[in-house]
């Protein structure tokens, strides 16, 4: 993700899994994640986990 300046953010904390989910299904659980810009150090919480070629 790219900031309204310019920089580039960096996580801070991921959320963990619910121990409930099964392996499988950690594969397909969205998680949330807070983020910091590394320019001007904006932080943005909760923002959704995108990973490409899932």
């Amino acid at each position: 993700m790219i900031c309204t300046c310019g920089g580039i953010f960096e996580f801070l904390r991921v959320e963990e899994y619910p121990s409930i989910l099964s392996a499988q299904e950690r594969l397909v659980y969205n998680r949330v994640c807070d983020v910091i810009c590394m320019k001007c150090n904006q932080v943005l919480f909760n923002q959704p986990m995108i990973l490409e070629n899932r």
